[in-house]
């Protein structure tokens, strides 16, 4: 199990989020991961600035 920091740009100036994940996987799996995340809350140009392996 490893522990990312991820920095999300959000959307129509909502400025940047960060999320700490969990994951398995790797960098690609997490893009994948935030891309689901960004389309069931319904945003659409979520983007992710920076993946930080903790």
């Amino acid at each position: 199990m490893r522990q990312f920091q991820v920095i999300v740009r959000l959307p129509e100036s909502h400025g940047e989020l960060k999320v700490k994940i969990k994951s398995q996987g790797s960098i690609r799996s997490i893009r994948g991961i935030l891309r689901d995340e960004a389309i069931k809350r319904n945003l659409r140009q979520v983007k992710c600035r920076s993946i930080v392996p903790l």
